[in-house]
């Protein structure tokens, strides 16, 4: 999923991580990939947990693999996950 600023969001279902394509460079092979959230665990952390401590089962949705579902709040503040296999929306600032 794309944001505002031409960064690329991926959910990494495979790795339980959500991560990051920063605009760093112009050629999108060249740009910088970071973590923003998940440990690669299936460890579910209480309600609050910053995101690089939060464990995520399947974060992709109901949906077919390789469905990634991730939403922007209107205001593009916060970054929903939907964290399939936990049975609830995760909600990353």
């Amino acid at each position: 999923m794309w944001g505002a600023d031409s960064t690329l969001y991926i959910s990494d279902q495979a790795n339980r991580r959500i991560r990051v394509v920063l605009p760093d460079a112009g050629d999108l092979a060249q740009r910088t990939i970071v973590t923003i959230a998940g440990t690669g665990d299936t460890t579910l952390a209480p309600d609050g947990t910053p995101g690089a401590l939060t464990g995520f089962d399947a974060p992709r949705g109901a949906a077919p693999y390789p469905g990634m579902r991730l939403a922007f709040s209107p205001e593009h503040r916060l970054l929903y996950v939907a964290d399939t296999y936990h049975h609830r929306v995760r909600a990353l600032d």
